[in-house]
């Protein structure tokens, strides 16, 4: 939250005093660089997951031993029981078919946009621009 204040108070003026840092470039840039990071750890643990996992005859997800792992909200191994272990989860089923074909980094590359675009909008909102500091 500190940040996100010093950044809404911080003006940026070129040479010329043009150009002006708008709340909304702010927004959305700190939106992109926070979504960007927590997609890229959540996929790259949730690839790590789905090594575990695997689609039987039956087109269901088994996880390779048990108690079951899950990929939703929160990428998690499976347990130590030497067991296959069917999943109950419609969604880590999805999510383990986006892995499997590789659709997680379009998922990835949209969820980012759509949050930046979200984190622009709401700076656009809530701050018109930044109020000018004069200096004494």
């Amino acid at each position: 939250m500190f940040i996100m204040y010093v950044m809404l108070n911080f003006q940026i003026n070129s040479t010329n005093g043009r150009s002006k840092l708008r709340a909304e470039k702010l927004f959305a840039v700190s939106f992109c660089i926070a979504m960007g990071i927590c997609q890229c750890v959540y996929w790259i643990r949730a690839v790590e997951v789905a090594k575990h996992a695997f689609i039987g005859e039956d087109e269901k997800l088994y996880w390779t031993s048990g108690p079951e792992g899950s990929f939703f909200p929160w990428p998690r191994e499976p347990g130590w029981l030497m067991v296959i272990t069917p999943s109950t989860s419609r969604v880590d089923h999805l999510i383990f078919l986006s892995i499997k074909f590789y659709l997680y980094i379009p998922i990835a590359i949209g969820v980012t946009i759509s949050f930046t675009y979200l984190g622009w909008c709401l700076g656009k909102f809530f701050y018109h621009e930044l109020p000018n500091r004069k200096s004494s």
